[in-house]
Protein backbone atom coordinates (compact mmCIF):
# COMPACT_ATOMS: atom_id res chain seq x y z
CA UNK A 1 0.00 0.00 0.00
CA UNK A 2 1.47 3.19 -1.06
CA UNK A 3 1.89 5.96 2.13
CA UNK A 4 -0.39 8.29 0.19
CA UNK A 5 -3.29 5.62 1.06
CA UNK A 6 -2.16 4.60 4.26
CA UNK A 7 -1.97 8.15 5.18
CA UNK A 8 -5.70 9.35 4.93
CA UNK A 9 -6.92 5.25 6.61
CA UNK A 10 -4.67 6.37 9.66
CA UNK A 11 -6.34 9.63 9.75
CA UNK A 12 -9.76 8.19 9.25
CA UNK A 13 -9.13 6.06 12.46
CA UNK A 14 -7.76 9.04 14.32
CA UNK A 15 -11.16 10.51 13.41
CA UNK A 16 -12.95 7.38 14.61
CA UNK A 17 -11.33 7.07 18.39
CA UNK A 18 -12.10 11.41 18.50
CA UNK A 19 -15.54 10.54 17.93
CA UNK A 20 -16.11 7.43 19.77
CA UNK A 21 -14.44 9.93 22.52
CA UNK A 22 -16.55 12.61 22.75
CA UNK A 23 -19.37 10.32 22.38
CA UNK A 24 -18.58 9.01 25.73
CA UNK A 25 -18.03 12.65 26.80
CA UNK A 26 -21.75 13.44 25.55
CA UNK A 27 -23.40 10.61 27.66
CA UNK A 28 -21.31 10.99 30.90
CA UNK A 29 -22.48 14.86 31.02
CA UNK A 30 -25.61 13.68 30.33
CA UNK A 31 -25.89 11.62 32.89
CA UNK A 32 -24.37 13.15 35.57
CA UNK A 33 -26.67 15.86 35.02
CA UNK A 34 -29.67 13.77 35.78
CA UNK A 35 -28.47 11.93 38.44
CA UNK A 36 -25.51 13.71 40.39
CA UNK A 37 -24.97 10.89 42.50
CA UNK A 38 -23.78 8.89 39.59
CA UNK A 39 -21.17 11.83 39.13
CA UNK A 40 -20.20 10.93 43.09
CA UNK A 41 -20.21 7.08 42.95
CA UNK A 42 -17.43 7.61 39.59
CA UNK A 43 -15.33 10.16 41.69
CA UNK A 44 -15.23 7.46 45.08
CA UNK A 45 -14.39 4.80 41.90
CA UNK A 46 -11.85 6.88 40.55
CA UNK A 47 -9.89 7.34 44.35
CA UNK A 48 -10.02 3.87 45.76
CA UNK A 49 -8.91 2.67 42.65
CA UNK A 50 -5.79 5.91 43.17
CA UNK A 51 -5.53 4.55 46.43
CA UNK A 52 -5.08 0.51 45.86
CA UNK A 53 -2.41 1.68 43.22
CA UNK A 54 -0.77 3.39 45.75
CA UNK A 55 -1.01 0.14 48.04
CA UNK A 56 -0.13 -2.16 45.36
CA UNK A 57 3.16 0.20 44.92
CA UNK A 58 3.57 1.04 48.70
CA UNK A 59 3.45 4.70 48.06
CA UNK A 60 1.68 6.99 50.33
CA UNK A 61 -0.48 9.95 49.22
CA UNK A 62 1.69 13.39 47.97
CA UNK A 63 0.69 16.57 50.37
CA UNK A 64 -1.17 18.00 47.36
CA UNK A 65 -3.44 15.17 46.60
CA UNK A 66 -4.73 14.64 50.34
CA UNK A 67 -5.55 17.85 50.73
CA UNK A 68 -7.79 17.36 47.28
CA UNK A 69 -9.65 14.21 49.33
CA UNK A 70 -12.56 14.28 50.71
CA UNK A 71 -13.04 12.90 54.35
CA UNK A 72 -14.54 9.63 52.50
CA UNK A 73 -11.96 9.44 49.90
CA UNK A 74 -9.06 9.52 52.62
CA UNK A 75 -10.58 6.14 54.30
CA UNK A 76 -9.52 4.28 51.07
CA UNK A 77 -5.78 5.10 51.69
CA UNK A 78 -6.07 3.09 55.17
CA UNK A 79 -7.56 0.25 53.67
CA UNK A 80 -5.78 -3.34 52.51
CA UNK A 81 -5.60 -4.54 48.97
CA UNK A 82 -8.69 -6.77 49.49
CA UNK A 83 -10.91 -4.19 51.09
CA UNK A 84 -10.35 -1.65 48.59
CA UNK A 85 -11.26 -4.05 45.33
CA UNK A 86 -14.30 -5.30 47.25
CA UNK A 87 -15.34 -1.22 47.87
CA UNK A 88 -14.89 -0.86 44.24
CA UNK A 89 -16.76 -3.79 43.12
CA UNK A 90 -19.44 -2.19 45.49
CA UNK A 91 -19.55 1.00 43.83
CA UNK A 92 -19.90 -0.15 40.41
CA UNK A 93 -22.63 -2.02 41.36
CA UNK A 94 -24.34 0.89 42.89
CA UNK A 95 -23.63 2.97 39.83
CA UNK A 96 -25.04 0.43 37.55
CA UNK A 97 -28.49 0.20 39.61
CA UNK A 98 -28.29 3.82 39.56
CA UNK A 99 -28.16 4.03 35.16
CA UNK A 100 -31.03 1.37 35.35
CA UNK A 101 -33.19 3.63 37.98
CA UNK A 102 -32.54 6.51 35.49
CA UNK A 103 -33.17 4.10 32.17
CA UNK A 104 -30.42 3.97 30.87
CA UNK A 105 -28.38 0.32 30.00
CA UNK A 106 -25.51 -0.87 32.19
CA UNK A 107 -22.94 -0.21 30.36
CA UNK A 108 -24.16 2.83 28.63
CA UNK A 109 -21.28 4.58 29.93
CA UNK A 110 -18.29 2.32 28.11
CA UNK A 111 -16.44 3.34 25.32
CA UNK A 112 -18.72 3.32 22.63
CA UNK A 113 -16.59 2.45 19.05
CA UNK A 114 -17.98 2.00 15.65
CA UNK A 115 -16.04 -1.37 15.20
CA UNK A 116 -16.00 -2.96 19.08
CA UNK A 117 -13.62 -5.63 17.35
CA UNK A 118 -10.88 -3.49 16.94
CA UNK A 119 -11.76 -0.26 19.26
CA UNK A 120 -11.35 1.55 16.11
CA UNK A 121 -7.60 1.37 15.85
CA UNK A 122 -8.08 -1.01 12.61
CA UNK A 123 -6.08 -3.46 13.87
CA UNK A 124 -7.00 -6.82 16.74
CA UNK A 125 -4.07 -8.44 18.45
CA UNK A 126 -3.69 -12.06 18.40
CA UNK A 127 -1.13 -13.46 21.26
CA UNK A 128 1.68 -11.12 20.15
CA UNK A 129 1.01 -10.19 16.49
CA UNK A 130 -1.34 -7.19 15.40
CA UNK A 131 -3.73 -7.99 12.21
CA UNK A 132 -5.66 -5.35 10.13
CA UNK A 133 -9.21 -6.03 11.33
CA UNK A 134 -12.07 -6.57 8.83
CA UNK A 135 -13.13 -3.30 9.45
CA UNK A 136 -9.60 -2.06 7.91
CA UNK A 137 -10.25 -3.57 4.48
CA UNK A 138 -13.58 -1.80 4.22
CA UNK A 139 -12.13 1.55 5.06
CA UNK A 140 -9.46 0.63 2.25
CA UNK A 141 -11.23 -0.17 -0.23
CA UNK A 142 -13.53 3.04 -0.05
CA UNK A 143 -10.58 5.24 -0.58
CA UNK A 144 -9.35 3.31 -3.72
CA UNK A 145 -12.52 3.22 -4.95
CA UNK A 146 -12.67 7.29 -4.41
CA UNK A 147 -9.31 7.69 -5.55
CA UNK A 148 -9.44 5.89 -9.18
CA UNK A 149 -11.17 8.29 -11.27
CA UNK A 150 -11.87 5.53 -13.93
CA UNK A 151 -13.99 3.57 -11.66
CA UNK A 152 -17.98 3.60 -12.02
CA UNK A 153 -19.51 1.69 -9.54
CA UNK A 154 -22.17 0.18 -11.70
CA UNK A 155 -20.08 -1.40 -13.89
CA UNK A 156 -20.00 -4.28 -12.42
CA UNK A 157 -19.87 -8.36 -13.92
CA UNK A 158 -23.57 -8.66 -12.48
CA UNK A 159 -24.85 -5.62 -14.59
CA UNK A 160 -22.77 -6.80 -17.58
CA UNK A 161 -25.58 -6.98 -20.50
CA UNK A 162 -24.88 -9.16 -23.17
CA UNK A 163 -27.83 -8.48 -25.17
CA UNK A 164 -25.97 -5.12 -26.12
CA UNK A 165 -24.14 -7.67 -28.58
CA UNK A 166 -25.68 -8.67 -31.90
CA UNK A 167 -26.81 -12.23 -32.38
CA UNK A 168 -26.44 -12.43 -35.95
CA UNK A 169 -23.42 -14.44 -37.21
CA UNK A 170 -21.37 -12.30 -40.16
CA UNK A 171 -17.66 -13.84 -39.45
CA UNK A 172 -16.83 -10.93 -42.75
CA UNK A 173 -17.87 -7.66 -40.24
CA UNK A 174 -17.24 -9.15 -36.63
CA UNK A 175 -13.73 -11.33 -37.42
CA UNK A 176 -15.62 -14.55 -35.17
CA UNK A 177 -17.32 -17.90 -36.80
CA UNK A 178 -20.28 -17.29 -33.61
CA UNK A 179 -22.41 -14.21 -33.22
CA UNK A 180 -20.90 -11.36 -31.22
CA UNK A 181 -23.48 -11.99 -27.97
CA UNK A 182 -22.21 -15.67 -28.00
CA UNK A 183 -18.89 -14.53 -28.04
CA UNK A 184 -18.85 -11.82 -25.31
CA UNK A 185 -20.60 -14.18 -23.04
CA UNK A 186 -17.65 -16.43 -23.31
CA UNK A 187 -15.49 -13.74 -22.48
CA UNK A 188 -17.23 -12.91 -19.78
CA UNK A 189 -16.91 -16.34 -18.11
CA UNK A 190 -13.09 -16.12 -18.54
CA UNK A 191 -12.72 -12.64 -17.18
CA UNK A 192 -15.03 -13.82 -14.29
CA UNK A 193 -12.76 -16.72 -13.90
CA UNK A 194 -9.16 -14.09 -13.87
CA UNK A 195 -11.01 -11.95 -10.92
CA UNK A 196 -12.05 -15.13 -8.87
CA UNK A 197 -8.58 -17.05 -9.04
CA UNK A 198 -7.00 -13.59 -8.73
CA UNK A 199 -4.58 -15.41 -6.33
CA UNK A 200 -3.67 -17.97 -8.32
CA UNK A 201 0.01 -17.62 -9.70
CA UNK A 202 -1.14 -19.56 -13.11
CA UNK A 203 -3.28 -16.62 -14.13
CA UNK A 204 -2.36 -14.91 -16.78
CA UNK A 205 -2.29 -11.05 -17.51
CA UNK A 206 -5.24 -10.21 -20.15
CA UNK A 207 -5.28 -8.09 -22.82
CA UNK A 208 -9.08 -6.69 -23.65
CA UNK A 209 -8.47 -5.98 -27.58
CA UNK A 210 -11.15 -4.51 -30.34
CA UNK A 211 -12.44 -1.65 -31.53
CA UNK A 212 -14.01 1.40 -29.56
CA UNK A 213 -17.29 0.90 -27.71
CA UNK A 214 -17.40 -2.96 -27.53
CA UNK A 215 -17.01 -2.91 -23.30
CA UNK A 216 -13.22 -3.86 -23.07
CA UNK A 217 -13.17 -0.50 -20.25
CA UNK A 218 -16.57 -1.48 -19.16
CA UNK A 219 -15.31 -5.19 -18.63
CA UNK A 220 -12.20 -3.92 -17.11
CA UNK A 221 -14.03 -1.97 -14.16
CA UNK A 222 -15.91 -5.51 -13.87
CA UNK A 223 -12.60 -6.95 -12.67
CA UNK A 224 -11.92 -4.25 -10.78
CA UNK A 225 -14.70 -3.81 -9.01
CA UNK A 226 -14.79 -7.77 -7.64
CA UNK A 227 -10.85 -7.42 -6.74
CA UNK A 228 -11.67 -4.05 -4.45
CA UNK A 229 -14.22 -5.68 -2.86
CA UNK A 230 -11.70 -8.53 -2.16
CA UNK A 231 -9.51 -6.00 -0.36
CA UNK A 232 -7.28 -5.98 -3.47
CA UNK A 233 -5.18 -2.90 -4.58
CA UNK A 234 -6.42 -1.73 -7.97
CA UNK A 235 -5.15 1.22 -10.41
CA UNK A 236 -6.65 1.82 -13.60
CA UNK A 237 -4.67 4.35 -15.34
CA UNK A 238 -5.48 5.88 -18.92
CA UNK A 239 -2.28 4.64 -20.96
CA UNK A 240 -2.05 8.73 -21.48
CA UNK A 241 -1.07 9.16 -18.27
CA UNK A 242 0.62 6.13 -17.18
CA UNK A 243 4.33 7.95 -17.77
CA UNK A 244 3.46 11.26 -16.11
CA UNK A 245 5.25 9.89 -12.76
CA UNK A 246 7.86 9.08 -13.91
CA UNK A 247 8.93 13.03 -14.83
CA UNK A 248 10.79 15.66 -13.21
CA UNK A 249 8.56 17.63 -10.93
CA UNK A 250 8.51 20.47 -8.23
CA UNK A 251 9.28 19.43 -4.68
CA UNK A 252 5.28 19.90 -4.20
CA UNK A 253 4.16 17.72 -6.81
CA UNK A 254 7.10 15.10 -6.63
CA UNK A 255 5.28 13.72 -2.87
CA UNK A 256 2.14 12.70 -4.59
CA UNK A 257 4.28 11.66 -8.01
CA UNK A 258 6.46 9.40 -6.33
CA UNK A 259 3.09 7.85 -4.75
CA UNK A 260 1.56 6.70 -7.59
CA UNK A 261 4.67 5.52 -9.28
CA UNK A 262 5.18 3.51 -6.26
CA UNK A 263 0.86 2.12 -6.82
CA UNK A 264 2.12 1.51 -10.25
CA UNK A 265 5.24 -0.55 -9.29
CA UNK A 266 3.45 -2.52 -6.30
CA UNK A 267 -0.28 -3.04 -6.79
CA UNK A 268 -1.88 -6.01 -6.88
CA UNK A 269 -3.31 -5.51 -10.46
CA UNK A 270 -2.72 -2.56 -12.62
CA UNK A 271 -5.29 -1.44 -15.49
CA UNK A 272 -4.02 0.23 -18.40
CA UNK A 273 -6.46 1.64 -20.40
CA UNK A 274 -6.67 2.47 -24.79
CA UNK A 275 -2.79 1.56 -24.97
CA UNK A 276 -1.60 2.46 -27.76
CA UNK A 277 -3.14 6.07 -27.73
CA UNK A 278 -0.25 7.68 -25.57
CA UNK A 279 2.70 8.93 -27.20
CA UNK A 280 6.22 6.80 -27.14
CA UNK A 281 9.54 8.09 -27.36
CA UNK A 282 13.10 6.31 -26.29
CA UNK A 283 12.69 7.19 -22.74
CA UNK A 284 9.37 5.90 -22.22
CA UNK A 285 10.19 3.02 -24.27
CA UNK A 286 12.65 1.95 -20.98
CA UNK A 287 9.73 2.92 -18.62
CA UNK A 288 7.22 1.09 -20.09
CA UNK A 289 9.29 -2.14 -19.77
CA UNK A 290 10.58 -1.24 -16.22
CA UNK A 291 6.76 -1.67 -14.98
CA UNK A 292 6.05 -4.56 -16.99
CA UNK A 293 9.67 -5.96 -15.58
CA UNK A 294 9.23 -5.00 -11.96
CA UNK A 295 5.49 -6.39 -11.87
CA UNK A 296 6.15 -9.24 -13.37
CA UNK A 297 9.31 -10.29 -10.80
CA UNK A 298 6.75 -9.18 -8.04
CA UNK A 299 4.22 -11.31 -8.99
CA UNK A 300 1.69 -8.60 -9.76
CA UNK A 301 -1.34 -8.71 -12.74
CA UNK A 302 -1.89 -6.52 -15.01
CA UNK A 303 -4.87 -5.69 -17.38
CA UNK A 304 -4.66 -3.99 -20.68
CA UNK A 305 -7.93 -2.69 -23.29
CA UNK A 306 -6.46 -1.36 -26.26
CA UNK A 307 -8.12 -0.73 -30.22
CA UNK A 308 -4.88 -2.23 -31.45
CA UNK A 309 -4.57 -5.95 -33.02
CA UNK A 310 -2.24 -7.94 -31.99
CA UNK A 311 -0.69 -6.79 -35.76
CA UNK A 312 -1.39 -3.33 -34.96
CA UNK A 313 1.10 -3.69 -30.94
CA UNK A 314 3.67 -5.98 -33.21
CA UNK A 315 3.71 -3.20 -35.58
CA UNK A 316 3.74 0.01 -32.81
CA UNK A 317 5.78 -1.64 -30.36
CA UNK A 318 9.51 -2.58 -30.34
CA UNK A 319 10.11 -5.99 -29.98
CA UNK A 320 10.98 -6.33 -26.37
CA UNK A 321 7.54 -4.55 -25.53
CA UNK A 322 5.32 -6.42 -28.61
CA UNK A 323 7.06 -10.09 -28.19
CA UNK A 324 6.25 -10.06 -23.72
CA UNK A 325 2.57 -8.64 -25.24
CA UNK A 326 1.60 -11.17 -27.67
CA UNK A 327 3.60 -14.18 -25.76
CA UNK A 328 2.92 -13.76 -22.20
CA UNK A 329 -0.65 -11.96 -21.92
CA UNK A 330 -4.12 -14.02 -22.43
CA UNK A 331 -5.51 -11.83 -25.38
CA UNK A 332 -9.26 -11.43 -25.78
CA UNK A 333 -11.18 -9.89 -29.13
CA UNK A 334 -13.93 -7.93 -28.13
CA UNK A 335 -16.18 -7.54 -31.25
CA UNK A 336 -19.62 -6.12 -31.92
CA UNK A 337 -21.64 -2.51 -33.40
CA UNK A 338 -20.70 0.31 -30.78
CA UNK A 339 -22.60 -0.80 -27.66
CA UNK A 340 -23.03 3.14 -26.73
CA UNK A 341 -24.86 3.26 -30.40
CA UNK A 342 -27.21 0.29 -29.75
CA UNK A 343 -28.35 1.78 -26.00
CA UNK A 344 -29.86 4.97 -28.06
Amino acid sequence: MNNRVKKEIDNIYNTKQKNALRQKEIRLLEVYESCPQIKETDSLIKSASMALSHNKAGLRPGDKLWALLSEKEKTYFGMSSEQLVMSIDKLKLQKNELLVQQGYSQNYLEDVYECDLCKDTGYVKEDVVQRRCTCYKKVMISILKKQSVMFNENHTFENFCSEYYSDAVNEEDYGIPVSPRVHMQKVLSKVKKFAEDFDNPDMDNMIFSGRTGTGKTYMANCVMSRLLDKGKEVLFMPAGSLFKPFAVYESEEREMMNDLRDMIYGCDLLIIDDLGSEKMTSARYSEFIDILNTREQAGKKNIITTNLTPKNIRDTYDERISSRLLGTYDIYRFTGDDIRLRRK
